[in-house]
């Protein structure tokens, strides 16, 4: 079975899932579990991604602002930089 999607890797999920979840054992194999779920659910690993991410902006870590943003917007949640420097 081939499964054509692909999908843009995340690091900071990449490290959640691999510290948190097991090794994916299969057989005498075994797997990260970030690369076994991007590579066999694209959309749950996506998912994945974006759950994580407004977890993270919820604790107040923020992505890096957009460059073409003047309000340099949280690249995560799209919170307007100054809201999140008011919020420190």
């Amino acid at each position: 079975m081939s499964n054509a999607t692909t999908v843009e890797r995340d690091e900071l999920t990449d490290e959640m899932l691999n510290e948190v979840c097991g090794e994916v054992a299969i057989g005498s194999l075994t797997y990260l579990p970030a690369d076994v779920l991007a590579a066999v659910d694209p959309i749950a690993y996506r998912v994945t991604v974006n759950e994580y991410r407004d977890s993270l902006c919820s604790d107040g870590m923020h992505g890096e602002p957009e460059t073409d943003d003047e309000l340099g917007r949280c690249t995560w949640c799209g919170t307007p930089r100054t809201e999140i420097e008011a919020g420190e």
